[in-house]
Order: structure tokens, then sequence, then C-alpha cells
């Protein structure tokens, strides 16, 4: 759905142009605010029963009313104004960030000079990939056989504790219910 919204609003404002409204129009913050807006606007309640129009509706009076101020007297904000004015602050912000390469997932920012955090958040990112257990499986060959029988009981282990979980949020629901 949102795809089909883009699609549709990323098509030239010529409205914009004709207007000349385009060029007073705030710069918003980076993508972020553009995705808090869509998901907000898609998953909030349908009134009419449409949900799909009824979050494109909701969103471009939402993004109307952020813009607002800053145009002139009876001027309605379109959503293709809106998207452009996002877009104009958003492409800078892109076109700063390093393309991701192969360190990127492996990369954290030291902010305030925080050093023991950078560690903190690195250590965190390398066990959530596995990498300390991918090392210790490394260190020496492990057998073809050995490794299927290892990879076979990690499945399964993660399929019980998927299994459990499931079972103890159902037994938690229930009794939040007061049955």
């Amino acid at each position: 759905m949102l795809a089909a919204l883009a699609q549709r609003i990323t098509r030239p404002a010529v409205a914009a142009a004709s207007h000349g409204a385009a060029s007073c129009l705030p710069p918003q913050p980076a993508a972020r605010l553009l995705l808090a807006r869509c998901a907000r606007a898609y998953s909030s309640q349908a009134s009419s029963g449409n949900k799909g129009w009824d979050a494109v509706s909701n969103l471009a009076n939402e993004v109307g009313k952020s813009i607002q101020g800053s145009t002139p007297l009876g001027y309605r904000v379109s959503p293709e104004d809106a998207w452009a004015a996002m877009s104009r602050s958003i492409v800078p912000e892109l076109e700063r960030q390093k393309p991701a390469g192969k360190y990127k997932g492996r990369t954290v920012r030291v902010q305030n000079r925080d050093l023991s955090e950078a560690f903190r958040q690195l250590r965190v990112i390398l066990s959530r990939n596995r990498v300390p257990q991918t090392f210790h499986y490394q260190k020496r060959h492990e057998r073809k056989g050995d490794r299927r029988r290892r990879l076979r009981s990690e499945n399964w282990r993660k399929a019980f504790k998927n299994e459990v979980r499931k079972r103890v949020l159902i037994v938690n629901t229930i009794r939040r219910k007061g049955a």
C-alpha cells in the first residue's frame, strides 16, 4: 500500500511550480519523520471502512498541518508538495552517509568520548550476529557429520524455545483475562 502511495505521490508536482509555494516550505527532518508519519497514518483506524484511502488522507492532513503555517494564505498543501519538501531535506542527508561496506555492520560511533559504551554496543552487535560462536567453531576443523549434528541440535533448541515462548504467552494472556 505504501509503495503504491509513494509511486502516486512521486510524480512531478506541476501544481507546486504554478503556485510557487513549494519554495517557501520549511525543510523537514530526515527520513525518520517521513517513515513515522507513513506508519502512523497507515496503522490508524479507518473511519469510512476504506483503510487504504483513509491512511492517505490522514498522511496528507498531518503533513499539511505541519507545513500549513509557512504557506501563503488560503493555499492548501497537496501531498505532492509535502513529498517534494520532505525529499529536498532527505536527499542531502542520504548523500552525506557513506555507502555500506564490509565493516558497516561491525562499526560503532564513539559519542561524547564514551569508549566503554561504544565497546558495549559493539559487543552486543557481535553477539547478536553470533561472531564469538562462529570464531569458536572455526578454531579447529569440524567434521561434516559433527557440524550437521550440532546445527540440527541448535535448530531444534531454537524451535523448542520459540514454542515454549508461545505457550507462556498464551498462559499469561489467559491469566490476565482472569480465567
